[in-house]
């Protein structure tokens, strides 16, 4: 390959790596608008990537010695010859097929098995050898300490549980899947958001970023930076949280550790007690320094490290510690297309007061679009099955039903126009003539008004394409008429966004581009369009809840609208694909 190629592949393995900075993401972003070839290259990489992650969560860790690996791989030889003999004809996406490779390449199941196992030995062998300098042949000098950190392994795996994340990322790795075993003795760096562990006699921990912590064993748990809060119900008495200072030891409680990067440590008990233990640092410690000290409920102490280890007592902050993690949209299901690609909205479950409520596509309330003033790049987006009214003959249905009549996540009206200043005013709806006076963003009216309960009240759905900003797009919504007590709420990150596991690769959609900007819903309606096309580059769908109570509206108020607008904070847009009210909770 050529050095703008070797250049490319370096910007994917930063981007799939999670190093890309702004600058080296834009680049990327050129390099593929401009280079048909480049953009072949991303989608062979992109294969191989998803191809060793479904890889490793079958096989587990691989062998590191390179005798084990040859009886390793003639061991898998053995037994799966059979189902990756059955067919010589792969289940390729469209998305491989829109390569139009030439009719004489022709990979079989086994030879496609076979690829991706040969890469994963490589890339293991290659990365054990470079951390450890050595000839190949040297089994001997590649250890588990030198290899790269890797999922984990059956036998260091725990019955601890992760129970829930919110916007995680993880540094080096991917958020594992609710419900996933928790490894012990791995070192986990959460750079992003925070996460619920259950430990198998019941105590809970939510740790919030950014934060170092390892789980050391089935009622441990070491935190090296960052803030935990713990739940040690009845019959977990014993757990204990583990700070480089001192050990905090559950006796049936609520309390939060604070430890900052260079270990200093807070201790505060919400509820019932516990004991604190200070590490002797030196020979001449105190004695208080290693006695445990009883903490009972409102009590907080502080560790410093100096000489020895400072003990202070310090004023009880009762906002420290968090019960739970906030409510959010956790999960949704959709179809599913024969790649496994989600396709249309089946159900949403959203966490509303601490409790999740799990909604069918039916229960949510509907809108009708009432105002659409696009950005400079709006488009219309449709199932790749579908196409823009115009060009069918169902003409006479406004190109607003994907918006407001469609439960595909890949449809919908992307890139409407907005503004770096939040709405202070009513926002105005202009009609064709005057378009150019109305309020950029879009509007829309509930079939119903939704009531402003416990946690969010609305559902946002938005097609994001995975070479764009990992969190989501930034967004504006506003109430259709303020009053002194409402407000703009400018939502920066999303509940599901491109790292968690809940966010789902969507089925091929087409891409419309209109003529000129539409300026109002009639002139959206009626524009030509320059041909749709099948977008190239794959995407996902990610989801955000809003809650009413942060645009002002009191308890039980009732809704009938809101206003949406882009943040206008960088070249990407909000593209909306969904979006649904909420049944009051009871």
């Amino acid at each position: 390959m050529n050095d703008s190629h070797d250049e490319l592949l370096d910007l994917l393995d930063e981007l799939f790596h999670q190093t890309i900075d702004v600058d080296r993401h834009q680049q990327l972003q050129e390099i593929l608008r401009s280079d048909a070839v480049a953009r072949e290259r991303y989608l062979e990489y992109l294969d191989l990537h998803f191809d060793l992650n479904r890889l490793h969560q079958s096989i587990g860790d691989l062998p590191l010695s390179t005798v084990d690996l040859q009886r390793f791989a003639e061991s898998m030889r053995a037994s799966t010859c059979d189902w990756t003999c059955e067919s010589d004809t792969p289940d390729r996406s469209k998305w491989a097929e829109s390569r139009k490779r030439p009719e004489s390449w022709k990979p079989t199941a086994r030879w496609n098995w076979w690829a991706s196992l040969a890469a994963a030995i490589a890339l293991c062998i290659g990365a054990a050898l470079i951390a450890t300098n050595r000839n190949p042949s040297d089994s001997s000098a590649i250890t588990q300490r030198d290899a790269a950190p890797s999922q984990p392994s059956t036998e260091n795996r725990s019955r601890v549980k992760l129970t829930q994340a919110l916007a995680t990322n993880f540094f080096g790795e991917p958020t594992p899947p609710l419900g996933s075993s928790v490894p012990l003795g791995h070192e986990f760096a959460l750079t992003r958001g925070m996460v619920e562990l259950r430990f198998p006699a019941g105590a809970t921990t939510i740790i919030e970023a950014p934060a170092v912590f390892v789980v050391s064993d089935d009622a441990r748990l070491e935190l090296a930076s960052g803030s935990c809060s713990v739940h040690a119900p009845e019959g977990a008495k014993g757990f204990r949280v583990d700070t480089p200072l001192g050990n905090i030891i559950d006796l049936g409680t609520r309390f939060v550790v604070d430890v900052d990067q260079t270990g200093d440590t807070k201790v505060q008990v919400v509820e019932g007690e516990a004991d604190l233990i200070a590490k002797q640092q030196t020979d001449d410690a105190s004695p208080s320094a290693t006695t445990p000290i009883n903490l009972q409920r409102g009590q907080a102490r502080q560790l410093l490290i100096g000489d020895r280890v400072d003990i202070l007592e310090i004023p009880f902050d009762d906002a420290a510690y968090r019960d739970q993690i906030p409510d959010r949209i956790v999960r949704f299901d959709a179809s599913r297309d024969e790649q496994g690609n989600a396709k249309e909205l089946q159900s949403v479950t959203v966490q509303r007061g601490g409790i999740e409520h799990e909604y069918q596509v039916d229960e949510l309330i509907g809108f009708d679009m009432i105002h659409f003033q696009g950005g400079s790049d709006a488009n219309i987006i449709t199932a790749e099955q579908q196409r823009d009214p115009i060009d069918t003959t169902h003409s006479k249905q406004p190109r607003s039903r994907y918006a407001d009549r469609d439960r595909h996540l890949c449809s919908g009206l992307i890139n409407p126009g907005g503004s770096n200043t939040p709405l202070s005013v009513n926002p105005v709806f202009g009609d064709e003539a005057d378009g150019a006076r109305s309020t950029p963003g879009f509007a829309i009216r509930f079939q119903k008004p939704v009531i402003n309960s416990a946690g969010p009240d609305v559902v946002f759905f938005e097609l994001q394409v995975i070479i764009h900003p990992e969190q989501g797009d930034a967004f504006h919504v506003s109430p259709l008429q303020f009053t002194d007590s409402l407000r703009t709420h400018t939502i920066k990150s999303y509940d599901i966004d491109l790292a968690s596991p809940e966010s789902k690769f969507l089925t091929p959609f087409r891409l419309y581009r209109f003529s000129e900007t539409p300026t109002s819903l009639s002139m959206l309606n009626r524009l030509p369009h320059a041909g749709g096309t099948v977008h190239s580059v794959r995407a996902k769908v990610i989801a955000v809840g809003i809650d009413l109570s942060d645009l002002g509206y009191a308890a039980g108020a009732e809704v009938n609208g809101l206003f949406f607008q882009d943040v206008q904070d960088d070249e990407n847009r909000i593209d909306p694909v969904f979006i649904g009210g909420l049944p009051p909770t009871r």
